[in-house]
């Protein structure tokens, strides 16, 4: 356990958290030991740490040897203790910033184009702001958010992206972004359209029967609403 480290600042690295030691005891007294959970914690302060700082980084280290009492301190005195590794404990603490970063959305609609058209793809925000170490994220300028395959969406859809946490980042605002897919499906119109003679001689008139065809095509809604009689055309040959 360590105390005494600052707190308004942010660990970036995962210091050591157990100790393993080989010792020589009596079998009653490893049991004993073993079987009442007599494991002892560690407390190191920052006090015993030498400290360099470097920039916004501050710099804990402490170096142990087989000999250090830190070690012997907490072993029981029946316990013969045979060796352990050297151990250099090491804290890098780091000042905490907040940066606004653009957001890169990962995703792919699985669509059917002779079904269903996509008009229309949305975001809630296209950035987001992130907290955490200055040395970590102030370079970041975008962040992607993790990858999506969204189905076939049928009618208007929204999907949450989550965004991808990069190392350092201790916050998100917001942590996922808000995809909105407009979907039109295609349905099947008809339009009744004049046939005419395409070389007729002017000085004949010509009478056709039927004079009109039906039409049938698909598209959406929208789409047809755009759409005139016009902008067909049905020709015979004289």
């Amino acid at each position: 356990t360590y105390v005494g480290f600052p707190k308004n600042k942010i660990l970036i690295n995962e210091p050591i958290s157990k100790i393993s030691l080989k010792v020589k005891a009596r079998g009653f007294d490893l049991l004993k030991h073993t079987l009442f959970g007599l494991n002892d914690e560690l407390v190191l302060s920052s006090d015993e740490f030498t400290l360099v700082k470097k920039g916004s980084l501050f710099h804990y280290a402490l170096v142990s040897n087989p000999k250090s009492s830190l070690i012997y301190a907490k072993i029981p005195e029946s316990f013969e203790l045979i060796s352990y590794s050297n151990l250099k404990l090491e804290l890098f603490f780091d000042d905490i910033i907040i940066i606004k970063v653009a957001v890169i959305p990962s995703y792919k609609i699985e669509n059917d184009s002779n079904l269903f058209n996509i008009s229309e793809t949305t975001f809630s925000t296209d950035s987001v702001e992130i907290k955490g170490s200055m040395s970590l994220i102030s370079p970041i300028k975008n962040i992607e958010t993790e990858f999506v395959n969204i189905q076939q969406p049928k009618g208007n859809t929204s999907v949450f992206l989550p965004v991808r946490r990069s190392n350092g980042v201790l916050e998100m605002t917001p942590d996922s972004i808000k995809l909105n897919i407009v979907v039109h499906p295609f349905i099947q119109f008809n339009l009744s359209v004049p046939i005419i003679c395409g070389d007729c001689p002017p000085t004949v008139l010509l009478k056709l029967f039927p004079s009109t065809a039906k039409v049938s095509f698909v598209c959406t809604q929208n789409e047809f609403s755009k759409i005139n009689i016009s902008d067909f055309k049905l020709q015979v040959n004289y």
